[in-house]
């Protein structure tokens, strides 16, 4: 860039030269004239290479300060800079950034050794601003020393006659552009010799053609590796974790290893809208499982005069009032006179199953409103009569544990061949505790993956300690498959089983197909067949 401007001014002082001295006619200057004019051109050509100098350091400076990663920076010694110091930073600087440039192609941006390698650069730079500044404050004084001289010299310049001094400034001009142009073709000159000797760290093996690149990143076989694992071990996780903060009743280990209550059978979930499935749906697999409950309590009422059994639970919602309705309706349809009391006189459901008004029932009987004979009601199932709850009393507990309740009890046992009796939940209340001297059985109804486990604990405190006799457990509303109990498979009697399963005609509606394969089975052996 120097070099265009030197070469039009040398062009400028050469013509200017010629000219006067054709004008003039002026050969050679007097031995005062040619001192003082050596004295100038000396003083102008160092002026000169201190300009370059100072234009060198203000550009390596405004690098420095624009650019936060250094590259190829211009070396002082193509300019003619002869600085010790400042030549090692310069190299310096070079290699660290040459090296920090080949540790991001081959290493992470975060390790160690590129985060020291960087805070080394940043010494560096650090250290060649200030050089740079202390340089450019050198040079400053310099080139106001060189000026103080020049304008002295060219007052004595002055004193000479005017066509000397005229010469003298011509000559001077063209001789300082004269210098500086062949100082600059030199360092050119050098500058292209070193960049061709340098030899590359580097040389290109195999150009990068479409047939033989090989891809990187990303790498579709690793990341479908770590999918199939993550996809694996993700649902395991949770699958462990929900397993582990479950504290719902899931299987028969569940409540054999927390009571010694034994478990009178299981019962499906109800698929149907009516709240009494065994009676309008009766060949159905939940029908069946009730039928199964009812062979069960045949062992546990063995005495003939054994007829009163008390369906309950812990809490509400776990089904005991359907257990209980459903219990005493196959009953009823096995040919016996069965008697189903809703005794759960805090929050009665009976009379919405079989939609009748609760304006009388057991609570007014108690209380000495209505007599026995006005409560209890028929209902659409052969041999099958209900009590219901009546209206809310504020004192269930004293009504139930009353002398009119027990009168009633001992009435309906020669009127009926079983009593069924909805209890209240006894976690709740005690309501259910006050009658057990009038209970023959007590079957607790346990909702599968609904109940906690703690109220195992309840059950085996009752069973044990608190004298609730002849208690088997019923669990309801079983949804998975492989559960015990599940595919209808019972127990009658002691190991005696006869198992039902779905497919074998024995029902009227079979569970739904909802697999894949399971539908894709089905198709298969219909085709087949």
């Amino acid at each position: 860039q120097q070099l265009k401007g030197i070469v039009d001014s040398l062009e400028s002082a050469g013509i200017r030269l010629q000219q006067f001295r054709s004008n003039n006619k002026l050969i050679d200057l007097s031995k005062e004239g040619s001192f003082l004019f050596e004295q100038m051109e000396q003083l102008q050509a160092d002026k000169a290479l201190l300009e370059i100098n100072l234009r060198y350091y203000n550009y390596l400076l405004d690098y420095i300060k624009t650019h936060q990663e250094a590259g190829d920076v211009i070396a002082p010694s193509v300019v003619g800079i002869s600085d010790e110091l400042l030549n090692s930073l310069v190299l310096n600087l070079n290699e660290l950034s040459l090296q920090l440039s080949n540790y991001r192609s081959s290493v992470q941006e975060n390790l160690p050794q590129t985060t020291a390698l960087k805070g080394q650069i940043n010494n560096v730079r650090n250290t060649l601003q200030e050089n740079l500044a202390s340089l450019i404050g050198a040079s400053e004084l310099s080139m106001e020393n060189l000026n103080n001289r020049i304008r002295k010299i060219e007052g004595e310049i002055r004193k000479l006659p005017l066509t000397e001094r005229q010469y003298i400034n011509i000559q001077r001009d063209f001789n300082i552009n004269d210098q500086i142009y062949t100082f600059l073709l030199e360092k050119r000159a050098e500058a292209g010799i070193t960049k061709a000797s340098n030899i590359a760290d580097h040389k290109i093996l195999d150009k990068a053609l479409p047939n033989n690149a090989i891809r990187i990143r990303p790498k579709p076989s690793s990341n479908y590796m770590l999918s199939l694992v993550v996809g694996f071990l993700i649902p395991l996780i949770i699958i462990i974790l929900r397993e582990f903060f479950n504290n719902k009743i899931l299987g028969k280990r569940d409540i054999e290893s927390a009571t010694r209550v034994p478990i009178l059978g299981s019962v499906g979930h109800n698929e149907k809208q009516s709240e009494i499935p065994v009676f309008e749906n009766p060949k159905t697999a939940l029908s069946e499982s009730f039928r199964a409950l009812r062979a069960n309590l045949h062992f546990m009422l063995k005495e003939k005069n054994e007829k009163v059994i008390a369906v309950s639970s812990t809490i509400s919602g776990e089904g005991k009032t359907f257990c209980a309705v459903n219990l005493a309706a196959i009953m009823a349809m096995a040919g016996k006179k069965t008697l189903l009391m809703g005794l759960d006189l805090r929050r009665p459901k009976i009379h919405r199953i079989f939609n009748i008004n609760n304006d009388t029932g057991l609570s007014t009987y108690l209380a000495g409103r209505t007599e026995y004979q006005d409560i209890i009601q028929p209902t659409n199932v052969d041999n099958l009569a209900i009590v219901i709850s009546g209206p809310v009393p504020p004192n269930p507990a004293e009504l139930i544990g009353s002398e009119r309740l027990v009168d009633f009890i001992d009435s309906m046992k020669k009127e009926f061949d079983y009593i069924v009796i909805d209890t209240p939940p006894i976690a709740i209340v005690t309501d259910a505790l006050l009658i057990k001297d009038l209970i023959n059985t007590y079957v607790f109804v346990i909702r599968h993956n609904y109940s906690d486990r703690s109220v195992l604990k309840l059950v085996d405190e009752l069973y044990t300690r608190r004298g609730v006799a002849n208690m088997s457990i019923l669990v309801n509303d079983i949804q998975v498959k492989g559960y015990y109990g599940y595919n209808y498979s019972y127990n009658y009697g002691y190991g005696y089983g006869y198992t039902y399963r779905y497919g074998q005609s024995y029902y009227d509606t079979e569970m739904e197909i909802t697999g894949f394969w399971s539908k894709l089975k089905r198709e298969y052996k219909r085709r087949r067949n």
